[in-house]
């Protein structure tokens, strides 16, 4: 077991911000429908900008995806039965995990969460 702990930046003020988590649960209704339900979180972290995914060409036209990276303690969620993937709001955008790694191995143990843009264009940085 790797013994460095890196956790201690992920609450050091110099880098970390207060994060907006949105967890979404799937509850089954008797008329066989299914109902969203939001629960929101407010955990610390930090966000990195990811590189660049390559460009996606569709009908309606080109765009490339806008991705962030995001290190915190807080146990993200990534798809699993009942959830749909945690939504990180940063910026203002919301964006929804597509990859998680589970780093509990080092030191106090931290998620690794790679995060894709909902939508089709963010605000402008502040």
């Amino acid at each position: 077991m790797p013994t460095l702990d890196v956790t201690e930046v992920l609450t050091d003020p110099l880098f970390a911000e207060t994060l907006i988590v949105q967890r979404r649960s799937i509850t089954m209704l008797d008329n066989g429908r299914q109902q969203l339900n939001t629960t929101t979180f407010n955990p610390i972290g930090v966000v990195t900008s990811e590189a660049s995914a390559d460009l996606v060409r569709r009908d309606a036209g080109e765009y490339r995806p806008h991705q962030i990276r995001v290190h915190t303690k807080f146990r993200l969620r990534g798809p699993s039965p009942d959830y749909q993937p945690d939504v990180v709001v940063w910026n203002g955008d919301p964006h929804v995990i597509v990859q998680l790694h589970d780093y509990s191995h080092f030191g106090a143990g931290y998620i690794s969460a790679l995060c894709e843009s909902m939508s089709g264009t963010d605000q402008p940085p502040v």
